[in-house]
């Protein structure tokens, strides 16, 4: 649009994409997605109350390197760690490497689903990785091999 090369674009409203578009007050399209990051990671609370895309430029993201809209986006934010989808960029996210990721919550939703007790599982490595990471020893040992 800002070339002159299209009419119209579906995307999010960005103070940068605001200075050349008018946007409609209700969306016409919306994305289901889910912003994943570590419940007790030390930026958890400002991640809870970000409610703009602006307001988490300050944050590591990590991002889906396949994904075009996702790499074009990367440029926007602090220190970007592209990952190869989706399973990889929770690992990430998980092993401290970067403070969020973006993933589609539906198909996020339908793998979890697919498991029946997939909810028990999660809550159980998340104690245990709590529990290995309380005392500092797993992420020295990350931070002196990875």
């Amino acid at each position: 649009m800002r070339s002159g090369e299209a009419d119209a674009l579906f995307t999010i409203p960005t103070a940068d994409r605001r200075s050349y578009a008018v946007f409609i007050p209700s969306p016409l399209v919306r994305y289901p997605f889910a912003l994943v990051y570590l419940k007790d990671g030390p930026n958890s609370a400002a991640l809870d109350r970000a409610d703009t895309i602006e307001a988490l430029t300050r944050f590591d993201y990590v991002y889906d390197q396949f994904d075009k809209t996702q790499t074009a986006r990367a440029a926007a934010f602090g220190q970007s760690q592209p990952s190869p989808g989706d399973g990889p960029m929770l690992r990430e996210v998980a092993g401290g490497r970067g403070d969020f990721t973006v993933v589609n919550a539906i198909r996020i939703r339908r793998a979890i689903e697919s498991y029946p007790d997939a909810e028990a599982i999660i809550a159980r490595i998340d104690a245990a990785a709590r529990a290995a990471t309380a005392d500092g020893a797993i992420r020295a040992i990350l931070a002196a091999h990875l």
